[in-house]
């Protein structure tokens, strides 16, 4: 990764924004683009911009508006997206308007998940290996590039670079563990590193508070955060 161009990275950064956006298109104003490639959804969305849903188009930017005001005010910025996400689920939720819920996507489990040991005394089947190779090899590069394109740009507090080698090690682990409970490959986030910063954070410890208190929203209150509009998020 140390022959990797800072260029390149920028591009890479900037198409991993551009497929954010676009990932969450059909969210924003209710309507689902068409097709397989990016830009051609993005088009497809522009032109039917007439069967847009206006309630869910409304709900969206009055979302945007409240993270902007609630920006302005100091003390309020760093729970800006928090303020706005509450305010709006709460308005929504109270004419009961219709609208994709996160619960259409999926259900919260109040359970956590389950710890699965790997079969030692079977033996190993590797007939599914030729087909898992690629995409795990994609997985992982994309994963680690990642990692490598949110260090520069968010140097360590005291202005030291991030030890590349130790986000790597650190990623392997989680993913190992993780294998264990189901989980989906974890790496580097652009996006929800960049909240994080706009929320203030200042040190590595942000990622585990913020873990512990998604697993109690996730645990005790699953079904509330089911009720969010898509929008919304």
């Amino acid at each position: 990764m140390s022959f990797v161009s800072d260029a390149l990275m920028t591009g890479f950064s900037t198409g991993t924004a551009l497929q954010i956006i676009t990932g969450v298109l059909k969210d924003a104003p209710g309507f689902k683009p068409e097709g397989h490639n990016k830009l051609y959804r993005l088009g497809n969305w522009l032109w039917h911009v007439g069967d847009w849903r206006l309630a869910a188009a409304l709900t969206a930017v009055t979302t945007s508006g409240v993270w902007a005001a609630a920006r302005t005010v100091r003390r309020l910025e760093p729970v800006a997206l928090l303020i706005a996400r509450v305010t709006v689920s709460v308005a929504v939720a109270l004419p009961a308007a219709d609208g994709e819920l996160v619960r259409d996507i999926a259900a919260i489990t109040s359970t956590p998940p389950s710890f699965t040991a790997p079969d030692l005394t079977a033996a190993p089947d590797l007939s599914a290996a030729p087909h898992l190779l690629r995409g795990a090899v994609s997985v992982a590069l994309v994963a680690l590039a990642q990692a490598v394109g949110i260090a520069p740009s968010l140097p360590d507090p005291d202005g030291t670079r991030s030890d590349v080698n130790g986000d790597f090690r650190s990623q392997g682990y989680a993913n190992l563990a993780g294998g264990l409970f189901q989980a989906l490959p974890s790496g580097g986030s652009l996006s929800r590193t960049g909240v994080a910063v706009s929320a203030g954070v200042r040190t590595r410890w942000a990622g585990v508070v913020s873990g512990f208190f998604l697993a109690l929203v996730v645990l005790l209150c699953g079904s509330v955060a089911e009720r969010i509009p898509m929008p919304v998020v």
